[in-house]
Formats: C-alpha cells, structure tokens, sequence
C-alpha cells in the first residue's frame, strides 16, 4: 500500500512539477512556512553528519567558482571593514583555540569557533562551540549559516 502511494506521489510531481513547486514556494514564502522552514534549518544545520556534508559542498563549491568567491570576499571586507580587522588581527598575531580546549559558554563540548563579542576590542574573544556560538549570534540578531 505504501509502496503504490510513494509511487503515486512521484508520478504526481513528475506531471505537475511547476504546480508542485509552486505551491511549495508559496508555503515557504508565507509566515507558518518561513517559519517551519526556519526551524527545520537550524535542526538539521547542527547535526554532525549534515555539517561535514555542507562543509565539503562548501569546499567544491568554493573550488570550482574561485572567481566568485573572490568577489564574495570583496564585498564583505568593504561591508566589514572592523570584523575584517579584527580576524585580520587574530590571525595575523596567530591566536588559535587550544588544543582540547572546553567552550567558555557550556564548558562541556570542545571549542571549534572563535567568538568577538565586540569588535572594538579584537583580541579579546571567546572560545565557543557550534551550538553556543549560534545562541550567541541569536542574541544580536545576526545572520548565521
């Protein structure tokens, strides 16, 4: 029984394909369904597995369109010309995470990212972990993945 209704499905998509994926857009796009989808993200964005996979698409992605990655770049060093300074800065003075070093925030997983909180201040950072250093751009709002 499953097994027909799956097939229906596809066939379904296969035949209306523009209807399909228009009224997917249309859900996406209004409030339930931003918000569904936005949830959704953050859920599978911390799943260990999900962040190796988008890492190595990032990777080719990266490789294979240098030329727009260049411009990316670009573009956000002008629009961040005091984060550019500061990781800048961090690199340049070459301040890494300690080995096995514990997140500041939870003090339970390892650190992976180095958090500014004020960029006015560019050696002073935290040490965090993934899942705490989304909380804690949450709290100011700012994109994140």
């Amino acid at each position: 029984m499953i097994l027909d209704r799956n097939k229906y499905y596809k066939e379904y998509y296969h035949k209306n394909k523009k209807r399909v994926l228009s009224y997917i857009k249309k859900y996406q796009t209004s409030e339930k369904g931003s918000k569904k989808m936005k949830e959704y993200q953050r859920k599978y964005s911390l799943i260990p597995k999900n962040i190796e996979r988008a890492y190595k698409n990032n990777k080719l992605w990266n490789q294979k369109n240098k030329e727009k990655r260049v411009k990316i770049s670009k573009r956000w060093r002008e629009n961040n010309p005091e984060k550019y300074y500061a990781h800048k800065l961090m690199n340049k003075k070459g301040i890494k995470i300690p080995k096995n070093e514990k997140c500041n925030k939870c003090k339970i997983n390892l650190a992976k990212i180095r958090h500014h909180p004020d960029y006015s201040k560019p050696l002073k950072v935290k040490f965090l972990c993934k899942k705490c250093h989304f909380k804690e751009m949450k709290k100011y709002k700012a994109h994140y993945y």
